[in-house]
C-alpha cells in the first residue's frame, strides 16, 4: 500500500470515527445525565411575586406535564408532548381585555400568520375576571387567558389541540392573585 493510500485511510477512518462520536455520543450523555425537570406532581404549586402582588399557581390539573429550564421571574412554561402552556404575570394592567389584544398583536409579529379573535369573559372560583381569546395558523391553535386582580395580569397562554382546555379551565379557578 503506498503512503498516499495509508495517509487517505487514516484521514477517513477519523472522519468514521467522528461521525459516530457524534451520532452516539449525545444519546450516551442524555443517558448518564439525570432529568433535572421533574414532571408536575399533584399538589406541586408555582408561586411569582413581583413586588407589586404575589401570584400563586396549584398546578394539580397539569399532573405530568413538564417545567421547561429557565429562569424567568415572572413566568415559567409547561410543555406535554405536542402541547404548551406559558405563564406570564404583568404589573400595571389597567385594563385587561387592552392587555390581551396587546398580547395577541405581539404574537403576531413574530408570526404574521397567526389569526386570532376575544371569545368571551372569564370569571374564575377565585374571583379574578378576565377575557380568553383563541388564536390559530396553519399549524398551531391556542388559546389565551388574561385573568386580573387591581393591576395585576395572570396571562395563560396555551398552545395545542382544543380537547388541551377543559384540563386548564380548572386550574384557572386555581390562579389566586394577592397583594
Amino acid at each position: 500500500m503506498s503512503r498516499r493510500n495509508r495517509v487517505g485511510l487514516g484521514g477517513a477512518l477519523l472522519v468514521l470515527l467522528g461521525v459516530l462520536a457524534m451520532t452516539i455520543g449525545p444519546d450516551l450523555v442524555n443517558a448518564a445525565v439525570p432529568d433535572r425537570t421533574p414532571p408536575v406532581r399533584s399538589g406541586d404549586t408555582r408561586v411569582i411575586d413581583t413586588g407589586e402582588a404575589r401570584v400563586r399557581l396549584d398546578l394539580t390539573p397539569l399532573v405530568g406535564w413538564t417545567p421547561t429550564p429557565g429562569t424567568n421571574p415572572t413566568g415559567f412554561t409547561l410543555t406535554r408532548a405536542t402541547d404548551r402552556l406559558s405563564v406570564e404575570v404583568k404589573s400595571g394592567v389597567r385594563n385587561g381585555r387592552i392587555a390581551l389584544e396587546r398580547y395577541l398583536r405581539g404574537l403576531g409579529v413574530t408570526e404574521p400568520a397567526l389569526r386570532w379573535q376575544l371569545t368571551g369573559d372569564v370569571r374564575t372560583d377565585t374571583g379574578l375576571t378576565g377575557h380568553q381569546a383563541t388564536f390559530h395558523n396553519r399549524d398551531r391553535h391556542g388559546t389565551v387567558w388574561l385573568l386580573s386582580r387591581a393591576t395585576t395580569a395572570v396571562i395563560l397562554n396555551l398552545v395545542g389541540p382544543p380537547d388541551t382546555e377543559p384540563g386548564i379551565g380548572t386550574l384557572l379557578d386555581l390562579v389566586e392573585v394577592s397583594g
